[in-house]
Parts: C-alpha cells; structure tokens; sequence
C-alpha cells in the first residue's frame, strides 16, 4: 500500500483550527496542543512522516506535559530564539551523549529507570529471603522506590542545567556593557548560545574537563569549600562552580580559538566576562556580585586584554607560537592600568589584605577619574616608557599612578 503524502496545506489547516478553537499559550506564542497520535491520524499519515515534517519549516514543534499528559504542541511561523528551556534541552542531549560514549556507559531514561529497579529489587528479594520473609513483596517495593528515586535525580539535574543557563545568560545580559567607559558592542544572540552551549560541552569533554576542574578548584579554595578534583564531569559542581565552567571555557576561546577566535568587536565584552569569572579575583567567588573593585579592575585591564586578544590571534593565524607569560610581561610594561590590576589580583591571591586594599583603593579612585581617563592614560603610559623597560615593583606603579593623577589634579585645580 502506498504512503499517503503529508499536505502542508492540511497541517497548517488543522494547527490553525485547532488554535482558533483551543489555543495554548506557550513562550509567548499559541499553540496547537494535542497529543501526537491526534495529528496523524486525523492526517491520515504514519508517525514518523508526521515526525519528519515538523522538524522543518514553517513548522514549530514543542513537546510538552498539561495535566500530566505528554502533548506535542505545534505553531506555524518562524522559530523563537532559544530560551532556557531550548537550551535545558540541548544540554541534557549533550549529557546523555556524553555518558553513552563513556568507557563505562550510564544508561539514562527508562533503561536507567529499569536497571535501578531491577538492581534495588534483587537486593532486596535476596536480604527478605534471608530473613524467611516475603522476597517478592519486597521486591517490588524496593525497584518502586528506585523508579521514583532515579526520576526524582533526573529532575533535579534538569533543574541545575536550567539554572546553568540561566547565570550564563544573565551575565551575558550584563556583558554587553562591562566597561562603564568602554565603548563595548552589543552581542548577539549567537554568544549568547556559544557560551551557554560550547561552555557545558567543553566542560563534558574528555580536553576540557581537566581545565575546567582546576578552576573549580580555585573557586572552592577561595570560597572555602571542601576541596574535591573529580576525575569525570560532575553537573553539581557544574553547576555550583558556573562562574569557574565559563571561565575555564572564555580562555580557551581566547588563547586558543579552535572553532573561531574572539570576534575584535566583542574583545572587551569577553574579557569583561572573564575578569568578572576569575575564580581566583572574581567577583563571583565573594558572592558579592559585581563589585565597585571589581568594575575597577575590568576597567583598568580592558586595553590589555584586547591588545593581548588580538596578539595572539595574529600569531596563531602565521602558525607562530605565542607566549602568555611573555605577553602578561610586555602588557604590564605598556599598560600602567594593566599591571596595578595584575598586582591587586596577586595580593589577594596570596593573601595579602593590607596590599590588596591599598591597591583596591587605587583602581576604585583611577574608575571614578572619568573625565580625564583618557589623558591619564596616555601620560602614564609616556611615563612608563621613558622610565622603565620592562617589570618594576607594586610600589613604583602606585607611585607613577599617584603622581600623574595628582599632576592632573593640580592641573584642573589651576583652570578653575
């Protein structure tokens, strides 16, 4: 018998009948809402043409639970922009990948659901028989308790995926101005997925997730938190540590590009992101947000880092080898800002209060010069270049700091 053929026509009919009748509002959007086996028979069709056709345009498929019973939703027009769901999605798939793939695979789903009950149920049928008791009452009680249990951990991680994205899109709401004086470009919605999606996949790798556990245990050290380096991924410290995922995976978009460099435009965004992430400095490792130090620092390192961006885009593109230390080194030479930043970082990662405070209280007056930044700036610089070639001591950059500040001071003190 011959396949009957799906009429676009006719799906689109019946979504939009169905949407004038009982419309279901769903992401800002109505909806058709039935469930699958409604829209192929009513078509006439087999499920898997069905499935093959609303995977594509102009269709819009969501798949859904209203009143606990699974429904596939369906809308004619363009696709929305991924939501956190969208991504929540995304990400599980990735995480199932991942655990199908492992040298040990973890099964998922109903397979997972089975295997904890059958192994719950033969451990429980085996102490029950041992006692002289019911083994088979037992048994079913015990793989019950699994089922609902196994579920209720898949939830759970569901929910920490969800937030995941969240944070992530939150700071890249924050990012498209994390310079105050900084002309910074707005991002669009594709670095918004790229750091939501390739951050969580860098951290399942087999390449990332090395990285991406020192960072946590930078974070963990700095937060106080029990120390723990986990040999494979785990999403509650993905989640817990989101702040160290995103850091882990910036710096290696920017050192080392494999799927594309940092787009120039964005460099200061990116490396907003990054000072903001640091899970030594940042601003998330005092959960105290974004503090008025921390925006200070951004500020002051946020030529450095794009200079630094751009440099080693330009050698990797030459196939030359680009030294991070060598560049920090010749940063702090050229960039006064960079290296009081740099010196603040260091003494609070040694534990050094008095010195980190100071030097806070240096980047916190140098923000709040607006005005005159950019003449800062470049006087410093000049001073920098005609006094010193190469690294000199936290001293000698507060002192070259505090003396044009104050020679500009002085300056705007004659002209009133």
């Amino acid at each position: 018998m011959p396949k009957k053929k799906l009429s676009d026509r006719a799906l689109a009919a019946l979504i939009e009948d169905l949407i004038a009748k009982e419309p279901h509002e769903f992401d800002g959007y109505l909806w058709a809402a039935r469930p699958q086996s409604y829209y192929f028979e009513t078509l006439g069709v087999s499920q898997w043409t069905l499935i093959g056709r609303i995977k594509k345009p102009p269709f819009v498929a969501r798949t859904t639970k209203i009143d606990g019973k699974v429904v596939c939703l369906l809308r004619v027009g363009e696709p929305a922009p991924k939501g956190l769901n969208d991504y929540k999605k995304i990400m599980r798939s990735m995480l199932r990948s991942m655990r199908d793939n492992a040298d040990l695979p973890v099964l998922h789903g109903t397979a997972g659901e089975n295997e904890a009950a059958d192994k719950a149920a033969v451990k429980a049928a085996k102490a029950e028989a041992a006692k002289g008791e019911d083994a088979e009452i037992a048994a079913a009680i015990a793989g019950a308790e699994a089922r609902t249990a196994f579920k209720a951990r898949e939830r759970k991680e569901d929910q920490m995926i969800w937030g995941f994205a969240k944070n992530v899109v939150g700071l890249v709401a924050w990012a498209d101005k994390p310079f105050p004086n900084v002309p910074c470009a707005s991002m669009p919605k594709d670095i918004e997925e790229r750091l939501v999606l390739k951050s969580f996949k860098y951290a399942l790798s087999k390449n990332g997730w090395p990285f991406v556990a020192s960072a946590i245990k930078s974070a963990q050290q700095c937060l106080g938190d029990k120390l723990m380096f986990l040999e494979y991924p785990s999403v509650s410290h993905i989640r817990r540590y989101w702040f160290a995922v995103i850091n882990a995976y910036v710096t290696h978009w920017q050192m080392d590009g494999d799927d594309g460099a940092v787009p120039d435009k964005f460099l200061s965004n990116i490396g907003g992101i990054a000072a903001a992430t640091c899970p030594s400095t940042g601003s998330f490792v005092s959960n105290a947000g974004l503090t008025e130090e921390m925006m200070a620092m951004q500020q002051a390192m946020s030529p450095a880092m794009t200079k630094m961006a751009q440099a080693k885009a330009a050698l990797k593109a030459t196939g030359k080898p680009a030294s991070v230390a060598g560049m920090v080194v010749s940063m702090k030479a050229k960039y006064p800002g960079y290296a009081l930043a740099k010196a603040y970082q260091d003494a609070k990662t040694e534990g050094n209060l008095n010195l980190s405070a100071e030097l806070a209280a240096q980047l916190i007056t140098n923000y709040y010069s607006c005005d005159a930044a950019a003449e800062l700036a470049s006087q410093a610089e000049a001073a920098w270049e005609a006094k010193a070639k190469g690294t000199t001591s936290v001293k000698e950059v507060l002192a070259k700091f505090t003396s044009v500040k104050a020679d500009s001071e002085t300056q705007t003190d004659a002209v009133a």
